[in-house]
């Protein structure tokens, strides 16, 4: 494990918690495992997620990694991680959260037993700005409502909304009778139809994909992708490696969810998911529209992972960031997402104003 020797003489072990800031942290380790999975953190946050990020965007966008880890002093028990990043351009020195362009959403890592110390730990957030030094604009993004109190325990600043939102969805079963209540008559009509369509074009089949399939599957997505969105991230080689070993190593443990719909064996479209217990995340959709258009592939897959979700326990779809118009034809609802964005002189200020323009950059 690669120390950021310098910042970790300056870890405190004041209120017995010793922080440290690391180039690199052992995501794989049955610690971070535990941590995470007694967190209130996100599929974002997940292990294999982060082992793949940090392993293949930072270097690709001219970035350095940036772990604060936080320790019980006596025990050695991690308390928490807070997954980051740190670039300069421009004169311009930002850290913000491991996102990059492929995380919806930015959580800290924290144990729940911890929450309640952490915040009456008053001079906690003066300790991570010493470790983290200096910089021109810290962002955090995108956020989720329940994730900004956690944020807050590390870093004081306010939150803006972002022009997005995240949209999801709870089923229950039986599903069949659920969308009868959940999904419009005409949606309803129109998913039929499309499906009968297909039909008769010959055998449909869902299936799931894992291992090299799951490869395949990813270079079948990116394929069918190519010329029909602007910026579309899978197009880069470093983001393209990113999702397919997350889709490749997922599909082990259950982790990633590489749905196929085929006809007579065709394959018509690729869906890749993540789960985070009963929550699955839907995040790359890759379909032949040339062969198949007339069937509206895509909202059949959506409605049949849906189904295969719900058939096989879990409660919530989440369709993640962005206002696309199919999504509230299956019945999700909206949730606001924030940004945190604080500021270090003028450079700084002049940042803020530019990210009113631009997002991400």
């Amino acid at each position: 494990m690669k120390t950021m020797i310098k910042l970790q003489l300056n870890g405190s072990k004041n209120s017995g918690l010793f922080v440290e800031c690391l180039y690199d942290f052992h995501f794989h380790s049955a610690e971070y495992q535990e941590l995470f999975e007694s967190s209130d953190a996100t599929a974002f946050q997940n292990p294999i997620w982060l082992i793949q990020f940090y392993k293949t965007m930072p270097v690709a966008r001219n970035a350095k990694s940036m772990i604060i880890v936080g320790r019980d002093s006596a025990s050695g028990k991690i308390q928490f991680v807070i997954p980051l990043v740190k670039r300069s351009f421009y004169g311009i020195h930002l850290i913000e959260s491991a996102d990059l362009g492929v995380t919806d959403y930015a959580s800290p890592i924290v144990a729940k037993d911890a929450v309640e110390l952490l915040s009456r730990d008053l001079v906690l957030p003066q300790k991570i700005a010493k470790l983290i030094g200096s910089f021109s604009v810290l962002r955090i993004k995108p956020v989720r409502p329940e994730a900004r109190a956690l944020w807050n325990l590390f870093f004081k600043a306010d939150f803006n909304v972002t022009d997005f939102s995240a949209h999801a969805v709870k089923m229950t079963g039986p599903y069949d009778v659920w969308r009868q209540n959940a999904f419009s008559k005409s949606h309803l009509k129109y998913i039929n139809r499309r499906k009968n369509k297909l039909d008769k074009m010959g055998e449909v089949k869902l299936e799931l994909l894992e291992g090299d399939a799951a490869l395949d599957g990813l270079a079948y997505l990116k394929a069918q992708r190519t010329g029909r969105f602007d910026g579309d991230p899978i197009q880069q080689s470093h983001v393209e490696e990113f999702y397919q070993q997350v889709a490749y190593l997922g599909s082990n443990n259950g982790y990633a969810k590489n749905f196929r719909l085929s006809c007579d064996d065709q394959t018509v479209g690729i869906v890749f998911c993540t789960v985070f217990k009963s929550r699955l995340h839907y995040l790359l959709i890759g379909c032949d529209y040339e062969t198949y258009g007339k069937c509206s592939p895509g909202i059949i897959m959506y409605d049949m992972i849906m189904q295969y979700w719900c058939d096989h326990g879990g409660e919530i779809m989440d369709f993640t960031i962005g206002d696309e118009p199919f999504k509230f034809s299956f019945g999700t609802e909206p949730t606001q997402m924030y940004q945190m964005i604080k500021t270090n002189g003028i450079i700084g200020l002049f940042a803020k104003l530019a990210l009113r323009y631009k997002y991400s950059y």
